[in-house]
């Protein structure tokens, strides 16, 4: 491939060669609002933040974000929800759509993955759990301890790993006592939530051939969901819906391959790339849904996040709606009161890849699930993300 790149070079300008998002962000700027607007397909992907001792107020916000869900999403064909981390949580949704999006798709990934060794003595724990009680609520345990308590997490990362994976691994135990429990007198773990994934998607259309590929991740279990569509009269689509990994505070533990969290990103895409291919040599569409954890810049509005990964992307020819809307939009926002974040990120969305421009028109593109609602008595964002929604034209 390298050495293709290098004679196409020779032939041509190497300035001329360029990615499919590039040529179309040439010509294309695509409506930042769906009001009125009907297309052939709809789709919706959602963190919502359901991630207890991470995000504030996250059992709180299951019905109210639930409630939001089925009054905004019910004409959409598919929804895609990433963070469902919780089994009860899921329940909720579930018994929500399952009248107007009878079709569930998920894979259980509990118990899956876990390495056997990662425990802490109890003398180990003292200091980080003195800093914990004394500063930290336990809806945010961790996001709080990762700030207020960084050097002794520090200390623990330099000379206890095991230890810290197990504690950092401990999230949605739901108290202290729970992670006690686990990392001091139970079998100790190295996976989040239970092994859970959190990828649920609903569809109001059956979709074909479904299947879940294992990604390869540290702290989380990491899948991607890959199934067709085939609207009649229209081109198919292989789809792959996935939450790919975030950046951390701490590299990679060391038993991971991976030295970055990009690296590791890097990994899964390649594999969905593949999996894509491999599915999609009929020529059907292929799209990437779901929260990928990276996106370009839009100075001065849009911060990239996962720079590296962006271009991969882009790279392997697939180009993103949302960043070519006719106006910068956010997925990850600035002003959030559940992140509390100052800057602003696209890595929500669609990356669609198509074997020709004239087999599918992105008709618009908009944030879903922006205002605020009364939570604990509280003014309050819905999630720390927003939902993108994509509407399609198929030829």
């Amino acid at each position: 491939m390298r050495r293709l790149a290098v004679f196409l070079c020779l032939v041509v300008s190497c300035a001329s060669i360029l990615t499919t998002h590039q040529r179309l962000a040439r010509t294309m700027a695509v409506p930042s609002t769906c009001d009125g607007r009907n297309a052939d397909l709809s789709i919706v992907t959602y963190n919502t933040g359901f991630a207890p001792n991470i995000n504030r107020l996250a059992r709180e916000r299951v019905l109210p974000v639930t409630a939001e869900i089925v009054r905004e999403a019910i004409d959409d064909d598919i929804v895609a929800f990433q963070e469902v981390w919780i089994e009860e949580d899921k329940l909720v949704l579930i018994a929500a759509l399952r009248e107007t999006h009878p079709y569930l798709y998920a894979i259980d990934t509990r118990g899956k993955n876990e390495i056997p060794g990662d425990r802490c003595d109890a003398e180990a724990m003292t200091d980080i759990v003195a800093c914990v009680e004394s500063n930290c609520p336990m809806d945010a345990l961790f996001a709080c301890a990762s700030v207020v308590c960084r050097e002794e997490l520090k200390e623990l990362f330099l000379y206890d790993r095991p230890c810290f994976r197990c504690l950092v691994s401990s999230i949605g135990q739901g108290s202290l006592d729970g992670i006690k429990s686990r990392c001091i007198h139970g079998a100790g773990g190295t996976k989040v939530y239970g092994g859970s994934n959190g990828v649920l998607v609903f569809s109001k259309h059956p979709l074909e051939s479904p299947m879940a590929v294992n990604l390869p991740a540290s702290g989380a279990n990491r899948v991607a969901i890959l199934a067709r569509l085939s609207l009649p009269g229209k081109q198919p689509i292989e789809f792959a819906f996935t939450h790919l990994s975030s950046n951390e505070n701490v590299p990679p533990p060391e038993r991971s391959i991976f030295s970055t969290w990009e690296d590791e990103r890097g990994e899964q895409l390649d594999i969905i790339d593949q999996e894509l291919r491999k599915r999609a040599k009929d020529g059907a569409i292929q799209m990437i849904v779901g929260d990928l954890n990276f996106g370009g810049s839009r100075p001065p509005f849009i911060e990239a996040y996962g720079e590296h990964n962006w271009r991969e992307a882009l790279e392997m020819g697939f180009w993103s709606p949302a960043a070519l809307a006719d106006r910068p939009l956010c997925s990850f926002c600035a002003g959030n009161t559940i992140s509390h974040w100052t800057k602003s990120v696209l890595v929500d969305g669609v990356l669609l890849r198509s074997r020709s421009d004239y087999d599918i028109e992105a008709v618009c593109v908009e944030r879903e699930f922006t205002r605020r609602v009364q939570i604990a008595g509280l003014r309050e964002n819905l999630s720390d993300h927003v939902g993108i929604r994509t509407m399609f034209d198929l030829r």
